[in-house]
């Protein structure tokens, strides 16, 4: 996977204006380390999943490009302080092919929210794992499966809007079992 100068800043921009985001609602979160704790869950969260994207983009022969949304980098701002809620769509990787079926477009947008729903199970791992990293684990279970599930929302231009279109089941399925993660199911029982 090769990246241009370009698109390494609009990363960090991005990871920087996320990390900020989810600071300002969540605060000082991780006994002491609620920056650190934010930047590395919402960080990687954000990042490997737009690597995701980008991957499987040029696995099926595209060029595919992160770059930043300016408007979608204020509102990552603004949201939490007027509202409370953090929308996180500072960017998104660029796709460009001729031609792209149904199902590799599907693929594609399921790619990101599927490596978020991986990686809260990477860090529910560690509440086990690595007790003294429990609050770590804790929170980036709840990010990941939270960044997941926005994602999954079957709006445009969202990840889950591409996947409905491509399969009714697979959405179904996995946009059931966020639910499920985000709602229901508790990861503090664990700790």
């Amino acid at each position: 996977m090769q990246f241009e100068r370009t698109e390494l800043i609009h990363l960090t921009i991005s990871i920087l204006t996320i990390t900020a985001a989810f600071y300002i609602i969540l605060g000082d979160i991780g006994e002491g380390y609620g920056l650190l704790t934010i930047f590395l869950t919402v960080g990687l969260a954000f990042l490997l999943h737009e690597l995701a994207h980008k991957l499987t983009a040029q696995k099926f022969g595209c060029i595919a490009v992160y770059r930043v949304w300016t408007f979608g980098l204020i509102l990552a701002i603004a949201f939490p302080i007027l509202t409370g809620f953090v929308f996180a769509a500072p960017g998104a990787v660029y796709i460009h092919k001729r031609y792209l079926t149904v199902r590799e477009n599907g693929l594609i947008s399921l790619s990101g929210p599927m490596v978020n729903f991986l990686l809260a199970f990477a860090f529910f791992g560690l509440i086990f794992l690595a007790p003294g990293l429990a609050t770590l684990g804790f929170w980036g279970f709840n990010i990941n499966m939270f960044l997941g599930l926005f994602n999954m929302l079957p709006f445009p231009p969202l990840d889950g809007y591409k996947v409905l279109s491509w399969s009714k089941v697979t959405w179904v399925v996995f946009f059931g079992s966020l639910v499920y993660f985000v709602f229901i199911f508790n990861p503090i029982n664990f700790i």
